[in-house]
């Protein structure tokens, strides 16, 4: 990645990077940005749901996401062992059905242990969700992800505070930081992550925040060079991220997370999945 630096400039530069395979320490020297860049946002406001930078901070992180996904589009590196695989959960038939397993795992503890906590409508969900996941593989995945169709290099973990924003107009550039989770992936998963994680219903719906930050997405990946991607496959691809991204928070309370972290995020995740009706992809 190093390599392509200039087609990168949403990446900060690095001065050297080491890895020992042996005793699996690494190092790494990044430029210090802490003069001009700033996170958008701090935890304690992500948690209070209050984390809503402003128009042009945004632009910025999501113009960065879709400059850095274009670069990566459906890329030959994508194959190679030792980049980026496909994420694990749907890399071949044999992945999916073991994250459907895992789901389902997840899903009966949550039930016996948190289930109380969640109003029926958003059980109901979720249980309709599980039946019909099995079905996404041939209907969805597999036409895209054997083929590398419109698949691309994304973040993986892509909170707002995954971001380096600038602070002032000398700084134009938005930076992505803290690559530990990448792979081989729709990109709309890192936007579900960006944009529905910790925003309420009435933050993504203010002024049309959250259509006019996909468009501006998509007018990134545009200006990057991905000439075969339209408006309506962005949309649907969000409804499948969506559809997957609602399982997190259980994962998150079966793994101990504390119950204002699960709970936000499960209802603001839950309010997209309605708002996108993404309830449509269960259906043959």
């Amino acid at each position: 990645m190093q390599s392509a630096r200039d087609d990168l400039p949403m990446l900060v530069r690095c001065y050297h990077a080491a890895h020992t395979d042996k005793t699996g320490t690494s190092n790494l020297v990044l430029a210090d940005m802490s003069g001009t860049h700033e996170p958008p946002t701090q935890r304690e406001k992500v948690l209070a749901l209050a984390a809503v930078p402003s128009e042009n901070v945004s632009d910025g992180i999501v113009h960065a996401l879709g400059l850095f996904h274009a670069r990566w589009w459906q890329h030959d590196a994508l194959r190679s062992q030792s980049f980026a695989k496909i994420r694990p959960w749907y890399r071949d038939p044999e992945s999916f059905q073991w994250h459907c397993e895992r789901r389902r795992r997840e899903w009966a503890v949550f039930a016996d242990t948190a289930a109380g906590e969640v109003p029926d409508a958003t059980l109901g969900i979720y249980k309709a969700a599980l039946a019909a996941m099995p079905s996404l593989w041939e209907r969805f995945l597999a036409p895209r992800v054997i083929p590398l169709q419109g698949v691309t290099l994304t973040h993986g973990d892509c909170y707002l505070g995954q971001f380096l924003c600038p602070r002032g107009p000398e700084a134009s550039s938005t930076y992505i930081v803290d690559f530990g989770d990448v792979s081989g992936n729709f990109g709309s998963y890192d936007l579900v992550y960006a944009l529905c994680t910790f925003w309420t219903r009435d933050q993504r719906r203010e002024g049309g925040r959250e259509l006019r930050l996909l468009h501006r997405y998509h007018q990134a990946l545009m200006a990057g060079g991905v000439g075969t991607y339209s408006w309506d496959q962005l949309v649907a691809d969000y409804r499948l991220m969506l559809l997957f991204m609602i399982f997190d928070p259980v994962w998150n309370q079966t793994d101990g997370s504390p119950r204002e972290y699960w709970v936000a995020k499960m209802r603001c995740l839950t309010d997209a999945y309605d708002d996108w009706d993404c309830a449509r992809l269960l259906h043959h």
